[in-house]
């Protein structure tokens, strides 16, 4: 069924044109050749159709049990993993759902995780440690099999707080304009890098590597380039630009 999710948002610009046309979702459907609920939960995304009764049970239970996996989640209410999954897609609470269990608080102690952030700040030059270790270079310099920037976040609160835990420096915040801090070449190059890296091609899962990854976040690309989907083809474009002539 996930796969049916990315094919329907790969061709949202469709859906919305026929869709505002009058065409129904069954119709839609048997068109493309997709399941009735795949178009309907990307339509959701964009603003067509109501939430279910259902589904705001679940978004209200993730706004009073912040940090819950999407297997929490599934535990807590009797439901399958899939149907939370589709419930919070899209919604501004699934920011408050965790990628995996947490179990990392007790499979890394506090100390292993201070070392973690000390090893690679040794391995930076005295220009870099001046500017603070930012999560991007951790993450770029971080041994196999220790914890990632989110999980620093995650227990600590922010990358700062974890970076002071060590007794480290944190590199500054670059939010102060961030609407304009990234450039629309740097948005698609962060597309190419999320699709190469992970393999995936869905916008939630982009949104979340972003915040993990330092990148342009998911809220932006939309704002900057009108959705995911077209974010997508401009990339492909982008990266076919940079490749040298023959």
């Amino acid at each position: 069924m996930a796969d049916q999710y990315a094919q329907a948002e790969a061709i949202i610009d469709k859906l919305l044109d026929a869709h505002g046309r009058g065409e129904s979702i069954s119709s839609l459907a048997r068109q493309y050749g997709l399941r009735r609920e795949a178009i309907t939960v990307v339509l959701g995304e964009h603003g067509i159709g109501e939430p279910s009764a259902s589904r705001e049970a679940v978004l209200a239970y993730v706004r009073e049990h912040p940090g819950l996996s999407v297997d929490d989640l599934s535990l807590q209410l009797g439901l399958s993993k899939s149907s939370i999954s589709r419930y919070v897609r899209g919604a501004e609470e699934q920011r408050l759902v965790v990628s995996r269990k947490q179990t990392d608080r007790t499979v890394f102690p506090d100390d292993e995780m201070a070392q973690a952030l000390r090893t690679v700040w040794r391995t930076l030059p005295m220009e870099e440690r001046a500017k603070g270790m930012s999560r991007k270079t951790y993450n770029e310099k971080r041994a196999e099999g220790t914890p990632a920037a989110s999980t620093y976040i995650r227990r600590y609160g922010s990358w700062s707080a974890s970076c002071e835990m060590a007794g480290i420096s944190a590199a500054k915040a670059r939010r102060t304009n961030y609407a304009v801090e990234w450039s629309t070449e740097d948005i698609l190059a962060a597309v190419n890098e999320f699709i190469d890296e992970t393999g995936d091609t869905v916008y939630h899962r982009y949104a979340e590597w972003a915040r993990a990854n330092d990148r342009p976040s998911g809220p932006l690309l939309i704002t900057r380039l009108g959705g995911w989907a077209k974010a997508r083809k401009a990339a492909i474009k982008h990266a076919a630009e940079q490749v040298p002539a023959a």
